[in-house]
């Protein structure tokens, strides 16, 4: 580059601020190429720590929606056993039910042979007792009345009958069910 007004003294003078000035231009070049290679470092590590996190998240994604399958599925299998257990307690509610029933029955007729035992016995124990004492007294005749007076089959309807009645109260749809299984002929 030349000067103006081309002198050689002005051409010295200015040379020296000229190598003053590149000089300055080249630090400053220097400088930038340094702050440029230190935001380069700067931005490459944030893109390797971006993808890092990016492919933690990813990661972690994936096991979530692998434990939400499994949750799913359990969740189902649970479903499942908790219906099959309300079908088993509605089953075992339902044979208590009966049991009760059949309780309630058993109740029924250990009350009902209880009372005609009681009966029976008290009947036993009066001819017994008068039985003896005609015998006692030798009044055969009398014995003799007393053991006629007995009627078995009177005493075999009388056990029939309770049974019936008990049996009818206790089951009071038998004889509609019973007649439903014949054919109306019969």
């Amino acid at each position: 580059m030349r000067p103006f007004y081309n002198t050689r003294l002005r051409q010295v003078q200015i040379s020296s601020i000229f190598s003053v000035i590149e000089g300055q231009r080249i630090s400053i070049i220097e400088r930038q190429r340094k702050t440029l290679g230190i935001y380069s470092i700067i931005t490459t590590v944030l893109i390797l720590l971006v993808i890092a996190f990016a492919t933690v998240i990813f990661r972690q994604l994936k096991r979530m929606q692998r434990a939400e399958a499994t949750i799913s599925a359990i969740n189902e299998t649970l479903q499942a056993n908790n219906e099959h257990l309300s079908l088993l307690n509605q089953q075992l509610n339902e044979a208590n039910h009966k049991l009760n029933e059949v309780n309630v029955i058993k109740d029924e007729y250990i009350g009902y042979y209880f009372n005609v035992n009681s009966e029976y016995i008290d009947k036993i124990e009066r001819v017994k007792l008068a039985l003896e004492k005609s015998l006692a007294n030798k009044q055969y005749n009398s014995a003799q009345r007393i053991i006629d007076a007995i009627n078995i089959k009177t005493e075999r309807n009388e056990l029939f009958k309770g049974f019936d009645t008990v049996f009818i109260k206790l089951f009071p749809n038998f004889v509609e069910a019973f007649n439903f299984l014949l054919r109306p002929e019969d």
